[in-house]
């Protein structure tokens, strides 16, 4: 990575980024057909010869169209010009795959900038919530999983494959509740469970795992929850009510149990 001094010229990086590549031509190769199909099953372009069309944009193969398309050296905007000239039709749609912002589900949170319709999963490894800055990764058969723009994982994908990488934001509506885990610590007392148990439950927050463990000798309780929530403003209102309970020490986020 550049900035930590491995790699201090361009053509360095351009060769470790050329060297990723081809590693993961198979992947790109799949991610590349999937877009494109995805994107000529909804302009109607069913009968189109892609052998013909690689050609039109320079490339030998249609593999080898995949693989630029998913590696992002040839945009699917391209690969379509491409096949409505070569069908002898105008262009009315292209303008509508530049810009629209719609994720494969019209209810989903998710919005995807500038790709079409594509599904979307919410990565397990940070589990972003509504109010997070989001960026999306294209996956291979499992469409774009959103990650946080901190999460450790993407900020790697980004080093490797930033190709991959799009522009994803929240729609703006709340239609669903995510996963987040809690780490809690607590000194240990009499009705300490049921008070952080009434206290979800008042809240009316669904509760989909609970661990507990004390040190006997500390008397410290330690407790990993996973629970749903809206969004982020819920969330820190969660914390907010947590940390106000007797004795409780700590409340913070952790990325998995």
């Amino acid at each position: 990575q550049s900035n930590l001094g491995y790699l201090k010229t361009s053509r360095a990086r351009n060769k470790v980024q050329h060297w990723f590549r081809q590693q993961a031509k198979e992947d790109n190769i799949l991610a590349g057909r999937y877009l494109l199909e995805k994107e000529f099953k909804r302009l109607g372009l069913t009968s189109v010869d892609y052998k013909t069309i690689a050609n039109k944009v320079n490339c030998q193969s249609v593999d080898d169209m995949y693989a630029a398309v998913g590696a992002g050296d040839l945009s699917s905007i391209q690969v379509i010009k491409a096949a409505h000239s070569l069908l002898g039709q105008d262009e009315p749609k292209l303008p509508q795959i530049a810009t629209t912002s719609a994720s494969a589900d019209p209810s989903s949170d998710i919005t995807i900038n500038g790709v079409g319709n594509l599904m979307t999963q919410i990565a397990g490894c940070c589990k972003p919530l509504p109010g997070e800055a989001i960026s999306g990764y294209i996956t291979v058969g499992r469409g774009v999983s959103v990650h946080r723009q901190d999460c450790k994982k993407l900020l790697h994908l980004q080093a490797v494959e930033p190709e991959r990488i799009i522009e994803v934001s929240w729609a703006g509506r709340k239609t669903e509740t995510y996963p987040v885990d809690i780490a809690l610590e607590a000194y240990d007392r009499q009705g300490l469970l049921r008070d952080i148990t009434n206290l979800l439950t008042n809240a009316h927050i669904n509760v989909l795992s609970m661990t507990t463990n004390t040190d006997t000798k500390s008397h410290i309780a330690s407790m990993q929850l996973r629970v749903e929530v809206p969004g982020l403003a819920e969330l820190a209102d969660l914390f907010a009510k947590l940390n106000g309970l007797p004795n409780v020490a700590t409340v913070r986020r952790i990325s998995e149990l």
